[in-house]
């Protein structure tokens, strides 16, 4: 019975070390969007904003959406998608300035060394809705580190289409 009850004791333990480890993973991973979110309006913390992917060329695209996608397909040089790379897009914001990334809806998906995160997004110039979609980002855990290995989303251009969810009260940054 002696040993029943510390073998018992044991496994609860290992079973609340676990869901504490798991804890700090999703403290880690909300980390993740807080410093993306942080280095995006402050161009002092652009190696903390570096050092969030996992390397240099990670996936980093964008395909069109409803009626963005049907007015630009009226265009010369149309391409359903946009491809470029993390340090692009970095140096392109600090350079024009005043954006701002809004997120909403998160839902963090955790498994292992594996994790996804999602949300509906609003980019912003100067408060001024520019696009807005839905993001997703592949993260692998590197050590005791998240790093990201993929970010995608769509993209809807808020002068053609009003974006639908700033407005409900159920979404939220």
């Amino acid at each position: 019975m002696k040993y029943k009850l510390g073998f018992i004791t044991l496994m609860i333990l290992s079973c609340l070390a676990t869901k504490a480890q798991e804890k700090t993973d999703f403290e880690k991973l909300y980390n993740v969007i807080e410093v993306f979110k942080t280095a995006f309006v402050d161009s002092t913390k652009e190696q903390q904003f570096y050092d969030l992917f996992l390397h240099d060329s990670i996936t980093w695209a964008s395909v069109y959406e409803g009626k963005t996608k049907e007015h630009l397909k009226n265009k010369d040089n149309y391409q359903s998608s946009f491809s470029s790379t993390f340090k692009n897009f970095y140096t392109w914001i600090k350079k024009d300035g005043n954006y701002k990334e809004s997120f909403y809806n998160i839902i963090i998906n955790k498994e292992n060394n594996h994790a996804t995160i999602s949300f509906d997004y609003t980019f912003e110039k100067k408060g001024d809705i520019q696009n807005w979609g839905k993001e997703y980002w592949t993260l692998l855990k590197v050590e005791e580190d998240w790093k990201i290995a993929s970010v995608l989303w769509t993209m809807n251009y808020q002068n053609i289409e009003q974006c639908p969810f700033t407005n409900n009260s159920y979404y939220r940054e």
